[in-house]
């Protein structure tokens, strides 16, 4: 599987027209949502995608913000599994 630097990440974001960075060996992203209840449900909606692609992220949650973190541990870097999951949760995320 491949596995992206820095440069290789910054072309395949903008092919995807993704907003995530590049946060070490992984890509990252913040959603901000109305209320902690909001924020819950779209991790709920998240997690049960992140099952379906049996890959997880790293998150945290305050209130209502949700932070997320992205790499493949298999390959200590980012992979198409990353953008894939990440495709889904700005999908799950533009339903809010």
């Amino acid at each position: 599987m491949k596995t992206y630097n820095v440069e290789d990440f910054t072309t395949k974001i903008k092919a995807l027209n993704l907003n995530w960075e590049y946060k070490t060996n992984g890509i990252y992203k913040e959603f901000i949502l109305n209320d902690f209840k909001e924020a819950l449900n779209f991790m709920n909606q998240v997690g049960k995608a992140a099952e379906t692609e049996n890959h997880h992220p790293k998150w945290t949650n305050l209130y209502n913000k949700v932070q997320v973190y992205l790499t493949t541990h298999d390959f200590n870097g980012i992979t198409d599994k990353d953008f894939n999951l990440a495709i889904k949760i700005d999908q799950i995320f533009s339903k809010f």
